[in-house]
């Protein structure tokens, strides 16, 4: 199986693992992960990372799957994250939404 880079395909300069997130909420490590990446001309995918409970989703970077197909291209952060949330909000429907917002919130403190 050949894997694309996608680190020099979009040359990206960041990227953000959503496992976190879901691991803060459940108290469990999923088995399957979501990347956030961020791209030299300002552009966000949402990429997955591990595990395949994402593998059916559109417009999701899928390095490890053939064909590859392009993912959704994102203006901000914002908007890649909040794709992203409903899209791990379908794969883990138990999340609890005040959880989500606390972590979100944490991570926007501790980045300042």
């Amino acid at each position: 199986m050949t894997e694309i880079n996608i680190h020099t395909r979009y040359s990206t300069i960041s990227h953000e693992h959503l496992d976190d997130l879901v691991s803060w909420v459940t108290g469990e490590y999923p088995d399957s992960g979501l990347v956030l990446a961020e791209c030299s001309d300002g552009l966000w995918f949402i990429e997955v990372d591990y595990g395949h409970a994402f593998d059916s989703f559109l417009g999701v970077s899928k390095p490890k799957c053939i064909p590859y197909l392009e993912p959704n291209f994102y203006s901000s952060r914002k908007e890649a994250l909040t794709t992203a949330l409903q899209l791990i909000k379908q794969v883990y429907k138990n999340l609890n939404e005040e959880k989500i917002l606390e972590y979100l919130k944490r991570e926007e403190a501790a980045s300042l």
